[in-house]
């Protein structure tokens, strides 16, 4: 199936002449990072055989533009221990355990391309009917996932293709349990359940320790100070789905990601990968700033 030209992808292809005639990606650099090189990370989601092509394009281009980076380099951030060339680094994950992920992992993977998944435990081997009952069982309201595409069957991948993935060298690691808004719920139990069983089960899966974990819906606005504290207290890296270069000595050890679909035009999607959307982020990575401190290590310019 061909991929429709809709109104919001013209007003995508405009703004990414714009963005590449003003060199905003760099101005943006600049400006908020003060010339410095660092890890980016993309965050996908689904990734639907319509726009298949799309997304290897799109990492195709990435290799060519970027030094690739693995979830070793979220360690190096954290440790201090973090190098960059004359490039940025770039880290590939995905977020939800879509059962479309596991081709999309197995092609990075004969790409020599290592990303990090971060699945929902709960949503692994079940459609989003069966996810739903799932969780009423638990009395909880769980998140319908993938409601935005009711076009397409959606359901997550089997916990064999997740471990399949993790022998390819890629990272496992955990998403909110039923995709609750973290930053809506205050109780401990709620917290526990979203966060401390999808953090249990992961590492039940995977046989190690998850040390990383995903935010839901990405925003500032999606968590609240109780479950950072808990997600401190399991030891585990914080990601988000704020726009950015994560850089050592100086952005929060809260990371960095730029959310980013296979959907959108190419050129689009590679100044956005590029940091072109990253003045519109200002605000989400100031209040990251204020609760974490800087990452480790010597500011990399």
């Amino acid at each position: 199936m061909r991929p429709r030209t809709t109104f919001n992808t013209l007003k995508r292809l405009a703004a990414a002449e714009a963005m590449r005639l003003t060199r905003r990606p760099e101005r943006n650099r600049r400006r908020f990072f003060a010339g410095q090189r660092g890890l980016r990370m993309l965050v996908f989601h689904q990734v639907f055989p319509e726009y298949r092509r799309h997304f290897e394009q799109l990492i195709e281009w990435c290799q060519a533009t970027f030094d690739m980076a693995g979830p070793h380099d979220v360690d190096a951030l954290h440790d201090g221990t973090f190098t960059v060339g004359k490039r940025d680094k770039l880290l590939v994950t995905f977020d939800d355990g879509f059962a479309n992920n596991f081709d999309v992992g197995c092609w990075l993977a004969r790409r020599g391309i290592h990303a990090t998944f971060f699945v929902i435990p709960s949503y692994l081997g079940r459609t989003t009917a069966e996810f739903l009952e799932f969780h009423r069982g638990q009395s909880v309201d769980a998140f319908p996932m993938g409601h935005r595409a009711p076009h397409q069957p959606c359901r997550g991948m089997t916990r064999d293709h997740v471990r399949e993935l993790r022998d390819l060298g890629h990272r496992i690691a955990a998403h909110n349990y039923a995709h609750r808004d973290l930053g809506r719920l205050d109780g401990g139990d709620d917290l526990a359940y979203e966060i401390g069983r999808s953090i249990d089960e992961v590492s039940e899966l995977v046989g190690t320790p998850c040390r990383d974990f995903a935010i839901g819906f990405g925003g500032t606005e999606h968590v609240t100070a109780a479950a950072l504290e808990l997600l401190h207290q399991r030891g585990q890296r914080i990601y988000f789905g704020v726009r950015g270069i994560n850089a050592s000595g100086s952005t929060p050890t809260l990371l960095l990601r730029d959310m980013i679909s296979p959907s959108w035009p190419l050129s689009f999607a590679r100044q956005v990968a590029l940091g072109g959307l990253d003045d519109r982020a200002c605000g989400d990575r100031a209040q990251l700033a204020e609760w974490s401190e800087p990452l480790p290590g010597q500011q990399l310019g």
